[in-house]
């Protein structure tokens, strides 16, 4: 699948994210469909953790959009 927000930022370009915060996987397919480049799911802030991300992720498997993961905290065992 193409990248397209690494190829954006490496030509120097913008691009639009949205922060998920919510463990919803209908929330999370609807956003995946938007204009957005990235969608950022929130460990560290969110209402969500590694359980449910591992739910979300498939959702947006196949779709245009980028997933970041902001883990939770900076230790071994969240970024691996």
């Amino acid at each position: 699948m193409l990248n397209t927000s690494l190829n954006k930022w490496r030509r120097g370009e913008e691009s639009l994210g949205i922060w998920v915060n919510l463990p919803d996987i209908h929330l999370v397919e609807t956003l995946a469909r938007t204009e957005a480049d990235w969608l950022c799911f929130d460990l560290q802030h969110g209402l969500m953790d590694y359980q449910q991300l591992n739910y979300l992720l498939p959702a947006v498997s196949g779709l245009p959009v980028t997933p970041l993961v902001r883990v939770a905290a900076n230790t071994a065992d969240q970024i691996g």
